[in-house]
């Protein structure tokens, strides 16, 4: 039988304030996408997928530097 697995994803995009016309902060955004992988790998969720876009309204061009990070966060490669 095969194993059923529960997934989440997201590309990493900013969000934009039209009243001052600035794209949200890229490096609270990376925090709050760290933030969400180690929640869901809490909860059990089988899959964390990141999308990966170079344009300046997306904050994740490398899903590599993101996993690193959260490595990193969580002191598994130190």
């Amino acid at each position: 039988m095969k194993k059923f697995e529960i997934g989440v994803g997201m590309f990493g995009d900013l969000a934009f304030d039209k009243e001052t016309r600035k794209f949200a902060d890229p490096q609270q955004k990376l925090q709050e996408i760290l933030a969400e992988i180690r929640l869901a790998d809490e909860l059990g969720i089988d899959v964390f997928a990141l999308g990966e876009h170079h344009r300046p309204d997306y904050v994740v061009s490398s899903q590599k530097w993101c996993f690193l990070q959260l490595l990193l966060s969580l002191k598994i490669l130190s």
